[in-house]
């Protein structure tokens, strides 16, 4: 599940996209090899979350917009902590299903038949992440040709992609960016509000006046994105605060792309979280469960999110050396 997680996200970048998706095909079949279905549940939204670091992601580009950051910056600095979030989950799962035995597994022919047959899809990663870092494709030529190539490999070779099909994709992709632009829209005319009313600079004297440090400052994003994030969706939450933590993060010459990290990492805890947790809601739609069940299993992953992100604090190089290295 987590590895197919982690893949997934080099193809798409959306949670709820990723949940749905890979938690069709793996949700039932995990729970009718023994997994318990509220743990189940909970690993796929938890898993999901790689979907907001390992580019490309949704995530990146919403935090590009409200800082000019680069995407592409954005996008490397996401694929060091994505790495180290699915080993930590990775961990989780080996002690937790420790006791568990899988009466069937693959054999040899089936495991190299399926690789076959995922090759094609596979590539689709090398062509968004390799075209962006090579300089051969800016992210947005990159997206296009990945998408001309997941229509061709639809039709063509896979056989599942139906003319009405591929009609209806584009009709809810127009609905999503639609209600994308609305948002940026607002964003922007609060980012002007701001600039009018000088919020931002005084929110900076008044923190720098009262004595702030970078761990005091730290400790205010994690705690305000722990309770944003718990009641809020994580994109408003991205629009709220983003521009105000980035102003606060720069007067205190903390890296723009570590804010990035340790951001979502916090405000990404709220997938997860009662009472809007919009993760777990949409895996125990997909495992025909109620999502009270689920939440006994809530406090382990949370736990693993709250080391996730005090890593990230206490080691920024996780976030700034390949972006650095790229340029």
């Amino acid at each position: 599940m987590i590895l197919a997680m982690g893949f997934f996200a080099a193809f798409c970048g959306s949670i709820l996209a990723a949940i749905t998706a890979v938690g069709t095909i793996m949700i039932p079949k995990m729970v009718e090899q023994g997994y318990p279905k509220p743990f189940v549940i909970v690993l796929a939204a938890s898993a999901a979350f790689l979907e907001a670091l390992i580019p490309p992601s949704n995530a990146a580009i919403l935090f590009s917009a409200l800082t000019d950051v680069p995407v592409s910056r954005t996008f490397a600095a996401g694929f060091v902590p994505g790495i180290v979030l699915l080993v930590l989950l990775s961990i989780v799962v080996t002690w937790r299903c420790r006791n568990l035995r899988n009466p069937e597994k693959a054999t040899a022919a089936e495991r190299l038949s399926a690789f076959r047959s995922a090759v094609p899809g596979l590539f689709t990663p090398f062509i968004i992440l390799g075209g962006i870092y090579a300089g051969l494709l800016t992210p947005s030529e990159s997206a296009a040709v990945a998408g001309i190539w997941a229509i061709l490999i639809g039709i063509l070779i896979y056989r599942e992609l139906t003319f009405r099909a591929l009609l209806d994709a584009l009709h809810q992709t127009a609905r999503i960016t639609a209600v994308i632009f609305s948002i940026i829209a607002m964003a922007t005319f609060l980012s002007v509000v701001l600039t009018y009313t000088q919020a931002p600079q005084k929110l900076i004297a008044f923190f720098t006046e009262m004595g702030g440090t970078p761990m005091a400052f730290w400790l205010a994003v994690a705690v305000i994105c722990l309770i944003l994030g718990t009641f809020v969706e994580i994109v408003p939450v991205f629009y709220l605060t983003v521009p105000i933590f980035a102003a606060l993060a720069l007067s205190l010459g903390l890296d723009i792309l570590q804010l990035y990290i340790v951001f979502v990492a916090f405000a990404g805890i709220g997938m997860i979280t009662p009472p809007v947790c919009v993760g777990i809601y949409t895996a125990a739609g997909v495992a025909k469960e109620s999502p009270e069940k689920a939440f006994r299993e809530v406090p382990v992953f949370v736990g693993v999110g709250i080391i996730f992100g005090m890593l990230m604090i206490a080691f920024p190089p996780a976030a700034t050396w390949l972006p650095n290295l790229l340029n």
